[in-house]
């Protein structure tokens, strides 16, 4: 005895070790890659925010006095705002819509000729305080 099964059976072992060694590396580098993506798609979460905060043109943060964020640099965050300016933001929105409508500038196209419906305008302070 002491021939070659011994000897495939300790290489088939090595071999197998070998392979679940590879097996780890593999998963710790999974791991590592899923951590990073993780991480890409928070700060894309958080950057996409920023955006939309920028698009809305809202530069609201407590405690600078009512200059913006963005003049001194820091970075948008809406939840921060109070609710009273977030009602004026929005009433703001609205009004400048409705004077986009009014002026026929929404980029829809229209026909020559197709006269546009018209919507009801109601003036802002009638709408009262949203809560």
């Amino acid at each position: 005895m002491g021939g070659p099964e011994p000897q495939a059976a300790l290489l088939a072992i090595r071999r197998k070790q070998a392979v679940e060694a590879e097996l780890d590396t593999c998963r710790a580098r999974l791991r590592a890659v899923e951590a990073q993506l993780l991480e890409v798609l928070e700060e894309k979460l958080r950057l996409r925010q920023e955006v939309e905060a920028w698009e809305v043109g809202w530069e609201c943060w407590s405690g600078l006095g009512g200059m913006g964020r963005r003049a001194h640099g820091l970075p948008l965050n809406l939840l921060s705002c109070p609710q009273e300016d977030m009602q004026q933001l929005v009433r703001q929105r609205v009004e400048s819509q409705l004077q986009r409508e009014s002026r026929g500038t929404l980029g829809v196209p229209v026909a020559p000729g197709t006269a546009r419906t018209p919507r009801g305008r109601f003036p802002l302070g009638q709408w009262g305080r949203w809560r």
